[in-house]
């Protein structure tokens, strides 16, 4: 009556179905980007509070990408109401601008930003080189297009 049945051996541990990090990993790129669009997008049309929306989900997705931490940055920064608040934000906006600058020097939304920040500080000789930087680098940045003739006919 006592009679015990061997039990069945378990599986190796590479046999149970699991997703490789590879695939996590390669999954999680792709949503950060399309999230990344999504916002570049709406920064493209001054929308910055859904920008930042989406920004947070690709920082949160890809957490060592400068590129979306400034973007982010940006973000929050334009869509600032209070003087205290942007005047915060400046200052970590000046600080990411130059890690993103030193970590690619061809980053071409860091030097539109960076040229944007120079306008706020009434230095239109920097800003205008640094909107044909950022033009030069990525020709679907239609704004550092658009503000560098701006600057340029100005100074006509």
């Amino acid at each position: 009556a006592g009679a015990t049945r061997p039990s069945a051996p378990e599986p190796p541990a590479s046999a149970k179905p699991r997703f490789r990090p590879s695939v996590v990993a390669k999954r999680r790129r792709f949503l950060a980007e399309k999230a990344f669009r999504a916002a570049r997008r709406h920064l493209d049309r001054g929308q910055w509070e859904p920008a930042e929306k989406e920004l947070r989900k690709a920082v949160q997705l890809e957490d060592d990408s400068t590129e979306y931490a400034l973007c982010l940055s940006w973000a929050r920064f334009r869509g600032a109401r209070a003087p205290s608040e942007k005047a915060a934000l400046r200052e970590e906006l000046d600080e990411r601008v130059k890690a993103a600058l030193r970590h690619d020097r061809e980053m071409a939304y860091a030097h539109y930003v960076r040229a944007h920040l120079y306008l706020l500080d009434e230095n239109e000789a920097k800003a205008l080189r640094g909107f044909r930087r950022a033009a030069d680098l990525d020709p679907e940045l239609f704004d550092a297009q658009r503000h560098a003739r701006l600057l340029a006919m100005r100074k006509k």
